[in-house]
């Protein structure tokens, strides 16, 4: 990790302290983390300033400084608080140097401006830059860096800038991990009850309500910059402490030690957004290509793709064009107008899927229930009454199926955990046995509205459905006048290395759902249909507030080009293949892995033991993927990634299946009679 560690002044004072410190601070260093000591010295600066006979002055807390001023803080900080504290680190066997600002003009500050007079400070300053090379290159060469609270400005003058602040901006301009205040108290008291965690707007009434006060302000202060600033995580410890430097720096181990109060960056996120998701603790700020980056500059290969939503990875520079091009036209209009972009994108998707019209949604899950919908409405005979069950009513869906979180979507979604706790769900829906023909013959009748499938089953652990399953399910929709509903929101627009999954068969679906992709990232979906379909809507029967927008709309558009123009579903396949090929040789070095079935860049790895050790050991060693129904290793990698980047896949991960926990075995598959350990379903 990278941490910047302030030192209060007052710990200086006391050599066995100082020793104590120093030598945790060796610690660190020798574990691998790259650290910047940050410290102060206010009461030395001040006692110094006394014998000098030198008065001092402050305003708002800050100390004015003039020359002679300046001069004696730069003799007790840069000359001896700084050597003194870079020796002791030096004699605990990692190497320390004390710098100061004017060395490679490593820390830059501007003069502080107070009640808008400039210069009322005198030599005050703040930090405005930080020469990180510089600072990388000490670390490079195994040298820990030691700063006084010292700033450099244009004029070449040498400014006093407070500690705190100059610690939260040093650590934000590094993109530092942890930035950890050092003080002399046991941390941040709100009355007589230390803290143990403290957000951002907990910050502001401790601040406002005069809960604290004198330099623990300032500290607050500069930690929620440092937090905004990107930080992940800040902490206030009681540096006199047994040890409290090394227990700080250990996540696990600090929440359960007194005098520490935390400041992390996902407080704000624990306390105020709905626990539907059991997220990762980063913070992820930025991708390039295939590889996403954390709030500590973390780079990540992406195999997870936003769950199959970054086809075109992140920051595509033709995306990020339309985006820039259209937000400054128009975001949204309503759908009572059209806009430029819906007709010429409904064109589109037409002659990619053989369909013959368009509704534009905001997810994949509206669009399963406005499918839903039109079901119910086909279904529905000219002689039955509206307001009365339908004699043609019926859905039937596939078991290890997932179709979404709306309510007419889990009500089809097979999976009990995402749809039991919200029973009594939509009625008339039956599950049929997957890829079980006899299964579906026995359940299918004339009062079947609808059969739902996805082509290939993506959180059920990517399982295809079969041709002659599909086949059977086509004909027995048109024998029954029923609607054959291909949900490819996972699996389509090119994911199987097809426009969509279902042209590998001779026969087309009614309906074709699809989302995820379609707007490289912005929220988009669609429902694709036949124009017999389409004969029997009407306006009013269906809509949406913000499906089809123009920005939306018009990114999708560009996002279909690029599929073609740089010819993705080529690499798709090639891409698919060296993936297939090369995990398929990693499973005759792993006994555990029961199954590999892919098509295209869809893959699922399924495992005889839990799978979520092996997503957090692959998170740690910067690699994205995820784990679905418990055992099986999902990958769902963008559309553009080269032969290098499958070759880093296959290397990470095999370093991933051979370091990471092995937890609880797996029950034999029902799915598969194959008895073969290592099984393909590929795209034909």
């Amino acid at each position: 990790m990278r941490i910047v560690i302030k030192f209060a002044g007052a710990l200086l004072e006391d050599d066995a302290t100082v020793g104590s410190l120093a030598r945790q601070v060796a610690a660190l260093a020798q574990q691998g983390h790259e650290i910047l000591v940050v410290h102060g010295g206010g009461r030395l600066f001040t006692a110094t300033l006394k014998r000098m006979a030198i008065e001092s002055k402050f305003i708002a807390g800050l100390r004015v400084t003039d020359r002679e001023t300046r001069d004696v803080a730069v003799m007790v900080f840069a000359g001896l608080l700084n050597k003194k504290l870079a020796a002791a680190i030096s004699a605990e066997g990692q190497s320390a140097v004390g710098i100061s600002a004017a060395d490679a003009r490593c820390f830059v500050a501007e003069p502080m401006v107070h009640n808008e007079v400039e210069g009322s400070l005198g030599f005050v300053g703040y930090l405005t830059g930080l020469n990180a090379p510089f600072i990388e290159s000490l670390w490079h060469e195994g040298l820990l860096p030691v700063a006084p609270c010292l700033g450099i400005g244009s004029d070449n003058e040498l400014y006093n800038i407070n500690a705190d602040h100059m610690a939260a901006a040093c650590a934000e301009y590094l993109n530092a991990d942890q930035l950890i205040y050092l003080t002399d108290v046991a941390g941040v008291l709100d009355g007589e009850r230390v803290l143990s965690a403290v957000t951002c707007q907990e910050i502001e009434r401790l601040v406002q309500c005069h809960v604290v006060s004198g330099g623990m302000v300032l500290k607050l202060e500069a930690a929620k910059r440092a937090i905004e600033g990107g930080v992940r995580e800040v902490r206030i410890v009681g540096g006199a402490s047994s040890d409290a430097l090394l227990l700080a720096s250990h996540a696990a181990e600090a929440s359960a030690i007194d005098g520490i109060a935390l400041i992390p960056r996902l407080l704000d996120a624990e306390q105020f957004l709905l626990p539907t998701y059991k997220r990762q603790p980063v913070v992820m700020t930025h991708g390039r290509g295939a590889y996403v980056f954390d709030s500590t500059g973390k780079k990540y290969l992406d195999f997870l793709g936003g769950i199959a939503v970054n086809a075109l990875g992140h920051a595509h520079p033709r995306i990020v064009k339309v985006i820039r091009r259209e937000a400054a036209r128009a975001i949204h209009l309503s759908n009572l107008f059209h806009n430029a972009y819906q007709g010429p994108l409904a064109r589109k998707l037409a002659g990619w899927s053989g369909m013959d019209r368009v509704f534009f949604s905001n997810s994949g899950t509206e669009a399963i229930d406005g499918a839903m919908k039109l079901a119910r409405l086909i279904g529905r005979q000219p002689n039955e009454a509206a307001g009365t069950t339908a004699k043609k009513h019926r859905f039937l869906a596939l078991e290890n199926s997932f179709h979404g979180r709306t309510f007419g979507a889990v009500s089809v979604t097979a999976t009990e955990k995402y749809r039991l706790p919200f029973a009594p769900v939509v009625p008339g829906v039956e599950f049929v046995r997957f890829n079980d023909v006899d299964d579906l013959e026995a359940k299918f009748d004339p009062t079947v509205c609808a059969i739902l499938l996805e082509t290939v089953q993506g959180e059920g652990g990517i399982y295809p459905v079969s041709e002659t399953f599909w086949n059977r399910a086509r004909s027995l929709a048109s024998q029954h006048g029923a609607l054959l509903i291909a949900d490819e929101i996972q699996c389509g627009l090119g994911r199987t290395g097809r426009f969509f999954s279902y042209q590998k068969f001779s026969s087309r679906p009614d309906i074709v759902l699809i989302a995820k992709p379609l707007a490289a990232g912005l929220p988009l979906g669609a429902i694709l249909t036949t124009e017999d379909v389409a004969s029997r809507v009407s306006p009013g029967m269906h809509g949406t507030t913000f499906g089809g927008g123009p920005l939306a709309c018009a990114v999708a558009l560009e996002f279909l080009k690029i599929v073609e123009h740089e010819k993705l579903l080529e690499n798709i396949r090639a891409r698919g293949t060296e993936l297939r090929d090369g995990i398929t040789n990693l499973a005759s070095k792993f006994s555990f892995i029961r199954e590999v079935r892919a098509e295209g860049l869809m893959i699922g790895i399924e495992l005889s033991v839990e799978g979520a050790p092996f997503v957090s050991e692959a998170m740690q060693r910067g690699l994205l993927i995820n784990c679905t129904h418990d055992f099986t290793l999902r990958l769902l990698p963008p559309f553009i990634i080269t032969r290098a980047q499958v070759r880093e896949f296959l290397r990470l991960l095999e370093l991933v299946l051979a370091t990471a926990p092995q937890k609880a075995s797996a029950p034999d598959s029902a799915r598969s009679a194959d008895t073969k350990r290592v099984a393909h379903a590929t795209a034909r």
